[in-house]
């Protein structure tokens, strides 16, 4: 079973989340130098004033075009991330109290990973599931994002983002906007967030008049070639 869920952008790569009066942080935890033994800790707050029993599932999760997360609960992929992360089954949280959900990762041989906790509560008038992302990863590999230029019309420039690399990679450079006689007319923030290894984000650019030139990653790149 497969769902789209959230935009995996990196603004929300350092939240936690709270439902139903249960506050959880981390809700993704990346680690680029995975080994075998290696522990997470995932603190969980009830701030209710009864007992709560959380079911914990596993799944792993991917991303599409749009950088939306999908995941993959299938059984197949609940059984594969058992064997790269060890944790109970379920945690009981006692009213007022602070606990921790202690994850073990039993193997690290991949080159990257992407596992995912699911917390769920049923029961009582509220039924909620919360989602914590594992982005792993070994330390001997990287991500490398290549880019592709199109012009789509002569006010805007279709950027293709593609990770060639064999780990997750962020992208957030800045954009540039010169004029013909070399004048910088606007800067901006390239922000993206994450992309899977083998992964393609499309973002729309568009310039503001007056650009002949866009300058991204030390390159500049001319208007009207791309718009011929």
């Amino acid at each position: 079973m497969r769902r789209v869920f959230l935009s995996f952008l990196i603004l929300i790569l350092s939240a936690g989340g709270c439902y139903a009066s249960i506050a959880v942080s981390p809700v993704i935890i990346e680690d680029f130098d995975t080994v075998a033994g290696k522990v997470y800790t995932i603190n969980i707050l009830n701030e209710t004033d009864r007992t709560q029993r959380l079911i914990v599932e596993l799944g792993r999760f991917d991303q599409n075009e749009m950088g939306q997360i999908v995941y993959d609960e299938g059984i197949e992929s609940r059984e594969w991330a058992k064997g790269i992360l060890d944790l109970p089954s379920e945690i009981v949280l006692e009213p007022k109290t602070a606990n921790k959900l202690v994850v073990a990762l039993k193997s690290a041989e991949f080159d990257s990973a992407f596992p995912v906790v699911f917390l769920k509560q049923n029961g009582g008038n509220i039924s909620w599931r919360m989602a914590i992302l594992f982005l792993l990863a070994t330390g001997e590999i990287e991500g490398a994002v290549e880019y592709e230029f199109t012009g789509l019309s002569s006010s805007s420039i279709l950027v293709t983002l593609r990770n060639i690399g064999m780990a997750h990679q962020a992208v957030w450079e800045e954009i540039s906007y010169i004029d013909e006689y070399g004048d910088v007319l606007e800067k901006e923030d390239f922000l993206i967030g994450r992309i899977l290894p083998g992964r393609s984000r499309q973002v729309i650019l568009t310039p503001p008049s007056g650009t002949a030139y866009v300058e991204i990653l030390g390159k500049r790149i001319e208007l009207a070639e791309l718009t011929r």
